[in-house]
Formats: C-alpha cells, sequence, structure tokens
C-alpha cells in the first residue's frame, strides 16, 4: 500500500493529516502488518546500505564517524536552522507577554491590538510548536536510515569475515550492536539538532558554570557506558550460549547454575548502569538548579541596585530564565545520548575493522588433472599455531573421491576448513579449480522449509530434486512429513533427529552443481543400511564424476573411495591407499561400523506442518496489571519521590530480568522449541536496553509531568480560584487526542518489536551457518533476505515515529490553544486583574498546559513500551539413587495436548545395574523414554509413573532429579569458560579427580590437549569451537565418568568418533560404569551386543525386550535386522569370536527370508 505522505498536500505534511486513516483504523482494529504503507525509497534498506557503501568508500575504514557525517548530508544539517527559529518564536512570545502585562497594568480600554497581540501568540506558540516537532521527525527519521546502514554493514562484515574472527565476545558484540547501539544513534540524531542553541545564552555566570559541569558529567558518562556495553556484551555471550545448550543444561540439573551465572553477569552490568542513574541524577540536580539559582542571583542583583523589583521586569527574567531551563532539558538529553552514540561508533569501528577473509589467500589455476592442490600448506586460527606440526602437500584429481581419515583431534575437519579458507594460510600454497558444495559434521539446518533447505537458493529443477532426495534416503522421512517438502523445519532442525539432519545437508550438497565436495563425517548420525545405501547411491551413484573430499570414520564409506589420506597429528598427512582393493584385508580386521536404525522422535505439529510459533503480542490498550507487575517490582516506595526512583531503579531492574531469567528457564523444552534463539535474545538485549535506560527516563519524565501539573492546579487554585474552570476541558480534549492514538501507536510498537525478532534471528542464524553460506557462494541470498527483514520493521518503525508526531501536533495544538484562550480572557478582564496575577495566570498557563502534554506524551511512550516487555518436592537422601532401577508403568507421554502420543501406555522394569540397549526406527520413541526419565515433557497428556529405586519422579524436584542421572549426548555442548568449569560447574572435585577422568576417557591424549595451554584452567571457546567434534564428545564422557551418577543414559555417544576411539570408549564405559544402570541408544551392534538385555520400540510401544542372543533367535515377523548388514554382522561376530550369535543369526534369517 503506496504512503498517503507521497500525495500529501503540504498542510498535511505540515501537521501529519495524511496519518489519520492509518490512526482511524487503528482504533477500530488492531492493526497487521499489511495495514502499513510502503517504504519511501530513501527509508529503504537498499538504499541506505547503498549510500553508506559510497561514503565508506571515500572515507575508508578507520573514520566510521566521517563516513556517518558524509551519510547524513547536508540536508540533515538543515534541520540545524529550525532551531533559531525555534529560539524566535519564543523569546517573541515572550515579549507579546511582557506587553500584555503591561497593558494590565495601565487599564486602557481594549482595542483591536490586544486582540492582535493574542492572535500573534496563537502563531508564534504554533510556529515554535511545528518547528520542536519537524527537528524531532526527521532528526529520528535520519536515524533510522543510519540503523539499517549500520546493520546491513555488520553483517556484510560477518559474511566475510571468517567465522574464528568472531570468537569469544565478538559475537555478543554484533548482536547487541544491531539491536541496541543502533538505536542509540536514533536517539542522538533526534536530539542533536536541540544542541545549537545552548550557546546563544551562554552569557549568564551560572549557566557558564553549570555547562561546563554538565559537559565533564557527560564525558564521565561515557566512561560509564563503555564498561557498562562490555558487561552487556559478556551477558549476552553467555544468554546466547546457553539457550543455544539449553537441552544439555536442562538434562544436567544445571539451570540454577546457568541461571546464577547470568544473574551475576547482570549484577556486573547493574554496576555500571546505577553509577549511570547516580551520574544521571547529578545532572537532572544541576538542569533544575538553573532557573531558581539565575532567577535569585539576577533579582538580588536589580533589587540591590533599584530597591524594588518591577512585576513586569520579574516575568520577563522570569520567562527567560525558563527559556533557559528548556534549552538545559535539551542539553541534559542531548549530551549522555550523543555520549552513548559515540560508544556505539566505536564499537561498530571495532567490528569494520575485522581482517576480510575474501581477500583470498586461495588461487585458482587452469590445471587438467587436479581439482584442490595443497602444496606444504598450514593453516592455523591464529598466526602463531598451525593445525598440524608438518606441511601438508596433497593434490586431489578431478572427478575422484577422496577418503580422509585419522584418530580423533587430528585435523580432518581443520583440514576442510583450510579448503574453505575459514582457517589462515600460513605457509605454502592452495588451489581451487571450481567452485565449493559443503556439508559440515554438525549440520546446519535453516528455519525454513525442507525444499528450501536441500535447494538452499539453487534454480529449483523437479528432477533433479527428486532423485537427490532418493538417493540421501529421505523419501520416507519427507512421506511421514504433515506437508511433505514444504513442512517447516524448526531452528537448527529442532524437529528432524540427527540422522535426518546429516542427510538433509548431504542433499543440500548433492543438489548443487558446484565441481567440488566437501563432506565432514556424512555417515557417523544414520544407521548402517542407510549408510550402505548412501554409499551406492550417492558417494557411487549422483556424485561419481566430481570431485569429493570426504572426512570419515566410516568403513563402509571408504570402499567407495579412490583415495585414502592418513591425517596425523604429529607426521601430517600420508597419501596410504589408492584404491578401496587395497583395504579388503584391513577391513576384515577392523570392527565394521555396523549399525541399528535409530533416529529422534520428530516434534512436528500434524495440523500446520511446522514447529516455530509466530511471534505474537497483546493487542488493545496495556492492562493496569502490568503496571501493577511494574510497580510490585520495583517496590511502590520507590516512585513516591522522583529521585528515589532514579537511584532505586537498580533493584527494579535487576529483579525485573531475574524474573525473566526465572521465568524462560524453567519453561519447558517445547517452549524453546516454538522460539528461536534470535526472538529470546531480542528480548534480552533490545528490550532489556529499553527496560534498563528508555523505560526509566519515560516514567521518571511522566511523574515529573505529574507532580508539577499538581503544583501548578494549586497555585492558581489558590490565586485565581475561578480560573480552574477551563483546566478541565483543556485536559479533556488532552485525554481525547490520547485515547484516539493510543491504540494505532501501541500497535505500531508491537509491530515494530515482533518486526524486530526476525531481524535478530536472521543475523543469529547467518552467524552459526556462516560457513556453509560461504562455502555454497549464498551471501547475496542472505544478504537480500536481511533487506526485507530490515525493510518489514522500518514499515511499522518509521509509522510509529509518525503517529507520534500526529499526537504531538495534536497536543501542541491544545497547548497553544489554551495559552490563547488565557490570554483572550486576561485582555477581556483586564479591569478586573491585577497586573501580577495576570503574569502568573500566563506563566502557570503556559507551563501547566505544557508539563501536561509532557505527562501524556511519556505515559503513551510508556505504555507502547509496556507493548514490548505448588507442592513442595520430597526430600532425598545424599545417596539416592542408591541402587538404580527404574520401572515404566503404564506410562503415556505427548510432546503437546494437540499431538498424538509418542509413547503408548508402556511398562517395563530394568533392574539394579543392568546394561541396556535400546533400538528402534525413526519415531520409535527411543529419545522419548530419556525425555520422561528426566521429566523434559509434562503436560495435561502424559500420564503413568515413573520409579527410579521405588520413588515416583515426580514427587522430586526437578534439579534435584536432574542432578542425581547423566546423559551422554550424541551432539556434545561445551561452554566458554575454563576446562575446570566445563568439567565440574559445582565445583565439587579436585584437580586429581578430573585429571583422572580425562585420562580415563582418553582425551588427556588428545593433540589439541597436549597443546592446551594452562591446563585446566585453560580457557574453552564458545560452544567449544577450539576442540573437534570427537574431542567434544570426549570431555562429555569425562563429565559424566567424574559426576559418578548411579544411572546413566547414553544417546548415540560415540558417534563422532573414529572405530578405534569407539572400542576403547565402550571399554572404559564398561569398567568405570559397572557398578552402574546404563542404558544405551545404540547405532553400532559392539556398542550393545554385550548389555545384558534390548529393549527394541516401534511406534511407542515395546515391541522386544530380551538379551541380544534372544532377540537373533527370533524368527517369523520379527527379525530386526536389516538384510542388508548380514554380512557386516558375520564380520564383526568373526573378529570377535561370537561364533553361536552367528549360527543363530543366520537361523532366524533364513527361516525368515527363505
Amino acid at each position: 500500500m503506496e504512503s498517503p505522505e507521497l500525495k500529501a498536500s503540504f498542510l498535511s505534511r505540515l501537521t501529519w493529516h495524511w496519518m489519520g486513516a492509518m490512526i482511524s483504523t487503528g482504533n477500530k482494529r488492531p492493526l497487521e502488518m499489511s495495514d502499513l504503507y510502503e517504504l519511501n525509497q530513501e527509508d529503504k534498506a537498499e538504499s541506505c546500505e547503498q549510500r553508506w557503501n559510497e561514503c565508506y568508500e571515500k572515507e575508508g575504514s578507520k573514520r566510521v564517524l566521517r563516513v556517518i557525517l558524509r551519510f547524513l548530508g547536508v540536508k540533515f544539517f538543515l534541520l540545524f536552522i529550525l532551531r533559531p527559529l525555534w529560539l524566535a518564536a519564543l523569546i517573541l512570545q515572550v515579549y507579546v507577554i511582557k506587553e500584555l502585562i503591561h497593558r494590565s497594568r495601565l487599564k486602557s480600554s481594549r482595542t483591536w491590538s490586544d486582540f492582535l497581540l493574542v492572535a500573534g501568540l496563537f502563531f508564534l506558540a504554533q510556529s515554535q510548536s511545528l518547528c520542536n516537532i519537524w527537528m524531532f521527525s526527521y532528526g529520528w527519521r535520519y536515524g533510522v536510515r543510519l540503523r539499517a546502514a549500520f546493520s546491513m554493514a555488520a553483517f556484510n562484515k560477518m559474511l566475510s569475515t571468517r567465522t574464528a574472527e568472531f570468537s569469544g565476545s565478538l559475537d555478543s558484540l554484533l548482536f547487541n550492536l544491531v539491536n541496541s547501539d543502533t538505536q542509540k544513534l536514533i536517539d542522538c540524531l533526534c536530539l542533536l539538532p536541540y544542541e545549537a542553541g545552548i550557546a546563544t545564552l551562554a552569557g549568564v555566570a551560572w549557566t557558564v558554570v553549570v555547562g561546563i559541569l554538565m559537559f565533564y558529567v557527560a564525558k564521565y558518562m561515557g566512561h560509564l557506558a563503555r564498561r557498562k556495553h562490555s558487561h552487556s556484551d559478556a551477558r549476552v555471550g553467555i544468554l546466547c550460549e546457553t539457550l543455544a545448550g539449553i537441552r544439555i543444561i536442562k538434562f544436567n540439573g544445571w539451570i540454577p547454575l546457568f541461571m546464577k551465572k547470568i544473574n551475576n553477569a547482570r549484577a556486573g552490568e547493574m554496576k555500571w548502569i546505577s553509577k549511570l542513574a547516580m551520574i544521571s541524577t547529578i545532572m537532572y540536580i544541576l538542569k533544575d538548579s538553573i532557573v531558581p539559582f539565575a532567577c535569585l542571583f539576577a533579582f538580588g542583583a536589580y533589587i540591590y541596585h533599584h530597591k524594588m523589583l518591577d512585576v513586569t521586569i520579574a516575568f520577563v527574567v522570569l520567562s527567560f530564565f525558563s527559556i533557559l531551563a528548556r534549552d538545559s532539558i535539551c542539553f541534559v538529553y542531548g549530551l549522555p545520548q550523543i555520549s552513548n552514540a559515540l560508544v556505539a561508533v566505536e564499537r561498530l569501528q571495532k567490528v569494520l575493522n575485522l581482517p576480510n577473509s575474501l581477500q583470498t589467500s586461495k588461487s585458482k589455476k587452469t590445471s587438467n588433472i587436479f581439482a584442490i592442490e595443497l602444496l606444504d600448506c598450514n593453516f592455523a586460527r591464529n598466526i602463531s599455531k598451525g593445525i598440524n606440526p608438518k606441511p601438508i602437500h596433497m593434490q586431489i584429481q578431478k572427478g575422484i573421491l577422496a577418503g580422509l581419515i585419522g584418530k580423533v583431534g587430528s585435523g580432518k575437519s581443520s583440514l576442510l576448513y583450510g579448503i574453505l579458507e575459514e582457517l589462515k594460510l600460513t605457509q605454502g600454497s592452495l588451489f581451487v579449480e571450481g567452485n565449493i558444495a559443503y556439508s559440515p559434521q554438525q549440520p546446519w539446518i535453516l528455519n525454513d522449509t525442507m525444499r528450501n533447505n536441500i535447494v538452499f537458493g539453487s534454480i529449483f529443477d523437479n528432477k533433479r530434486y527428486d532423485n537427490v532426495v532418493a538417493a540421501c534416503a529421505l523419501n520416507h522421512d519427507i512421506s511421514m512429513l504433515p506437508n511433505g517438502s514444504d513442512t517447516e523445519i524448526g531452528e537448527r532442525g529442532v524437529n528432524l533427529s540427527g540422522g535426518q539432519k546429516a542427510r538433509v545437508s548431504l542433499a543440500r550438497a548433492c543438489y548443487s552443481t558446484a565441481p567440488i565436495i566437501l563432506l565432514d563425517d556424512p555417515l557417523s548420525a544414520v544407521d548402517a543400511s542407510t549408510a550402505k545405501y548412501i554409499v551406492d547411491y550417492v558417494l557411487n551413484g549422483i556424485l561419481k564424476g566430481r570431485t569429493v573430499i570426504m572426512a570419515t570414520h566410516s568403513i563402509i564409506s571408504l570402499q567407495a573411495c579412490d583415495e585414502i589420506y592418513l591425517l596425523d597429528t604429529n607426521n601430517g598427512i600420508k597419501h596410504i591407499l589408492s584404491s578401496s582393493k587395497d583395504i579388503k584385508h584391513e577391513m576384515e580386521l577392523v570392527s565394521a561400523k555396523t549399525e541399528l536404525n535409530a533416529s529422534q522422535y520428530s516434534k512436528l505439529d500434524n495440523s500446520k506442518g511446522g514447529i516455530v510459533k509466530q511471534e505474537t503480542m497483546e493487542s488493545g490498550n496495556i492492562k493496569l496489571s502490568h503496571y501493577l507487575e511494574y510497580l510490585h517490582i520495583a517496590g511502590w516506595s520507590t516512585f513516591l519521590i522522583i529521585p528515589i526512583f532514579i537511584l532505586g531503579q537498580g533493584a527494579l531492574l535487576m529483579n525485573m530480568h531475574k524474573l525473566m531469567v526465572e521465568k524462560v528457564f524453567r519453561s519447558p523444552l517445547l517452549f524453546f522449541d516454538q522460539n528461536p534463539i534470535g526472538r529470546l535474545l531480542n528480548r534480552y538485549s533490545k528490550d532489556q536496553a529499553i527496560a534498563d535506560e528508555t523505560l526509566p527516563s519515560l516514567i521518571k519524565q511522566a511523574l515529573e509531568g505529574i507532580y508539577a501539573s499538581i503544583g501548578g492546579l494549586v497555585l492558581i487554585g489558590i490565586l485565581v480560584p475561578w480560573f480552574l474552570l477551563t483546566i478541565p476541558l483543556a485536559l479533556g480534549i488532552l485525554i481525547y487526542v490520547r485515547q484516539q492514538y493510543i491504540s494505532t501507536g501501541s500497535a505500531l510498537k508491537r509491530l515494530d518489536a515482533i518486526s524486530q525478532s526476525p531481524i535478530f534471528a536472521h543475523f543469529t542464524e547467518t552467524l552459526q551457518g556462516a560457513v556453509s553460506i560461504r562455502a555454497y557462494n549464498n551471501q547475496k541470498r542472505f544478504h537480500d533476505q536481511l533487506v526485507k527483514l530490515v525493510d518489514n520493521n522500518h514499515k511499522a518503525y518509521i509509522l510509529y515515529v509518525h503517529a507520534s508526531r500526529w499526537l504531538s501536533t495534536r497536543l501542541d495544538f491544545v497547548t497553544t490553544l489554551s495559552i490563547t484562550v488565557a490570554a483572550f480572557l486576561i485582555v477581556l478582564l483586564r479591569n478586573y486583574i491585577s497586573p501580577g496575577l495576570t503574569g502568573v495566570i500566563l506563566v502557570q498557563t503556559l507551563k501547566l498546559t505544557d508539563v501536561l502534554q509532557i505527562a501524556i506524551k511519556r505515559t503513551v511512550e510508556a505504555e507502547s513500551l509496556f507493548a514490548t516487555n505448588k507442592s513442595e518436592p520430597r526430600i532425598l537422601s545424599s545417596n539416592w539413587p542408591a541402587a538404580g532401577s527404574i520401572e515404566f508403568i503404564n506410562y503415556t507421554l505427548a510432546y503437546r495436548e494437540d499431538l498424538p502420543a509418542v509413547l503408548n501406555n508402556i511398562s517395563f522394569k530394568i533392574f539394579p545395574l543392568e546394561k541396556i540397549g535400546i533400538v528402534g526406527r525413526t519415531g520409535a520413541g527411543k529419545s522419548s523414554l530419556a525425555a520422561a526419565m528426566f521429566r523434559m515433557v509434562e503436560n495435561m497428556a502424559c500420564s503413568g509413573t515413573i520409579l527410579v529405586d521405588d520413588i515416583d519422579i515426580k514427587t522430586i524436584g526437578l534439579d534435584d532429579l536432574r542432578q542425581r542421572l547423566s546423559i551422554i549426548p550424541q551432539d556434545p555442548v561445551l561452554f566458554s569458560g575454563t576446562l575446570r568449569f566445563n568439567m565440574d560447574p559445582f565445583g565439587k572435585n579436585d584437580d586429581r579427580e578430573i585429571h583422572e577422568a580425562l585420562i580415563r576417557a582418553h582425551f588427556s591424549s588428545t593433540q589439541s590437549y597436549k597443546n592446551f595451554d594452562n591446563g585446566l584452567d585453560g580457557q574453552i571457546t564458545s560452544s567449544g569451537t577450539n576442540f573437534s567434534v570427537g574431542e567434544r564428545q570426549l570431555l562429555c564422557l569425562s563429565r559424566s565418568l567424574l559426576r559418578k551418577s548411579k544411572i546413566l543414559i547414553m544417546d548415540e555417544a560415540t558417534a563422532a568418533v573414529d572405530n578405534d576411539t569407539d572400542q576403547i570408549i565402550q571399554a572404559t564405559i564398561r569398567a568405570s560404569f559397572q557398578d552402574c544402570t546404563v542404558l544405551t541408544v545404540a547405532h553400532r551392534i559392539q556398542t550393545i551386543i554385550d548389555n545384558d538385555r534390548v529393549l527394541v520400540m516401534e511406534a511407542g510401544r515395546i515391541a522386544e525386550f530380551d538379551t541380544p542372543k534372544n532377540l537373533l533367535k527370533l524368527t517369523g515377523k520379527r527379525v530386526y535386522k536389516p538384510p542388508a548388514l548380514l554380512e557386516d554382522g558375520i564380520k564383526l561376530f568373526v573378529y570377535e569370536g561370537k561364533y553361536d550369535l552367528i549360527c543363530n543369526w543366520l537361523q532366524s534369517y533364513v527361516e525368515a527370508n527363505v
């Protein structure tokens, strides 16, 4: 819908009359995004980005402030012309009122010139109002454009910079920069034109003194703001990785620990927020001292020389100092905002100064033989440490499949990162001919449809798509989705199993037309029959003829390789095999990676085909309960006195943040599946910044206006009681105008908040998948998506500003009309009113209507910002569970009340110290058993009982229960902090015990640990990115060994490690957990073949529960081993000497299939 602003007349633009249709619509029904007007060309993100790039090229990266000034251009600085006009209109009002007082003293008869003065007063007041509103409006509009330019510049830098550069706090700095820092620029540009007039009144000595004091106070506030922002970045960084690892945190019962960590970070931030509040109080005290002290000095000097104070002179002096006070208010508000904006500029400069990885070290050269050449190369995250002590020399011919093998931490993934230029080339030469497609070890899945995740921006070809889906064994999975390929996949693939995510990532690489494919352990998360299928139809099928480098632990996939390279931490890379035929003998001596079907339940909403909820907010006016809750959190007495409110807001903000953390982190897992991380971080960054800075200021100004109004009314009521009759009319009109605006204004603010969250979510998702985006050369598509999201947000935000100006023009008109009526009455009743009362009436009317208007504006703004914003558990003994028995009794579980049950009335018992394997197909309910054990899902659709050592787990506190159990997940999760913290978050173990756990899990033998600085005090980066996935898995095993729980659940815990390491880990688990009950969700046969019993799940029910030997004897329908695995199973059992199992298996297979 085209904006009426484009065709509006001059008068309509001047008064924002063209916004009337939008205001009217908002009063009739809640506004939606479809109701919003299209943006003007200059307000669009693409135009803002283009202008920023032009300015940036001219100024260079070291001069961001000058880039901003060039970006704003001459038009912005023309706004400063309005400032002298505003001041002239204000001063002329004083002389008009002075003349009215003078004529009142003379008691002369009324003439037409008296009414001309009244008309002049109306014209000057209205002119002053319009100058003020236009300065604010266009300052804000330029700020919005600059915010778009900032966001696009930061996003482009993120896409062109190696992921390693964003380690530490830079990722949280980026989020805060885009969300809260850009708002500070808008605030600054709104108030900057007001700063021009202060010099015109600097001749008063007291003003000079106060001005100097204010300058140094504001300078100190800038220092405090920098410290505050560094703590804000740290808090958001902790929140980001906590939300990303929320599953493992809940599984381990670490919620109190991480809540404490977040609240501690918040306390550090609050220290500086409180200091800023105190300094802000000093600024307000200095501001409020200007008029009384200046008048005191001026009147004192006048009386000293003239003995008598004339009423007219007193009024003029008081009026001029009131003007001075207005200027000082702008000065008070302006200096901190300018200081904050300069801090934001410094932070943007830090991001823009990051090295650009697209200024590449990779070269292309024409070759008829090799697609990739690494000539004595070494790569590093930083200059000091390469990934391998010896240079890597490798030449990959075109059209071959090269396998890359090596132990955990040998550098396989790092080598692929080096080819992708995600690591810095520190030595040698790298040549790559052709584009690259990449499938990472930890699949990156978009919050988008299944089809878009696979096609990934390429041209859609239905035949090609069908071939790829079939080759990657996704047909069955897609057929089970509610809307097939059009089904929405949740953020990070939360509604897909690990195997499904791996196959979607593989399908993306296969669908691309890139001649070079890099695969990082693509089969680790799939079962053996699917792995064999993928080998046949992907590696030996649709990828034939393309150059493929595959890092793998899978023996099955190595059979398809034309060449195999062994990467060793100490000895570099070795070309060990040139044909898969050379390894037939070696394969017979290595335990085959023979797997059972194992996938997680797909938590899809069958009615809608999606899991992520659309963000919604309450419509209509803000309820009284919201304000009462705000007052309750702060403490009612806080609001009785404004200075106490300013000084006491720290308790309010701390309690509010603590309550928000408590409510969110105590939410069920479904809440995190339905709400993307970006949306939640938006609440903890931008919305928290509003609560920290904007909301308290608005409430303070509203309270100040209310108190001043009460004081003015009392004074007028005492001196001129009959004049109070005019106040209800003015107040009634003001409230009516407010009510006309409030529905539309609040709705637009809600739409602004809702449309802002996708921007943050897009930043988060892009940062997580930046490696894949660069590998597929998809930067432009993600850039264009951000342009659309920013434009969508600006539609709501700019209209919110226009609606606010619509309100301001009408409130100011009522104020002007009130002053005019007062002046008119004074002219009519001149003979009945003394000159002194005339001055009091005019001054108090001017002040009263002004403060009433300010109070109404601030309450409206505050209300808009508000739009954005059991039984006692059983006391356990210290050694519970002592035995480790588990019993499910008629247990049913559904992830939501409107979804089918995933566990259907199951009953079984696990005896103390038993080792239980859990197998089953996709959706069988294996992972749901673990979710039930840890009470991750609790709703009205769940029923039945789970007993652990004969105690119903529903009677146990959640944290207590989860801290007594242990789980080793498929996706290893680490957190920023020391190695000691990641091993022992509660600090219950000494260094000797921690080292012993690291040794038993074989982590201490990895090269990364040997190179790790400072031992247990060494720093692990966010998400553990300074370790490989396999090494992270070993650390998670070490953590479980240290925890010494009586019950352990392993969810495909060795999927990311090589077979030799897997054998060692299994031996460690058997030895270390022999006195524990162990439940193992299994892929590899050797993982469960020695278990006491195997639990076979089918469609949420127990199909079989018996010993492995008895299960292999089963005949008829329930032969759960696919025929494709028969040969691999026999080889495994020959290697392990289990000839009796071979005979039983062969017999059951023949009876069932021959």
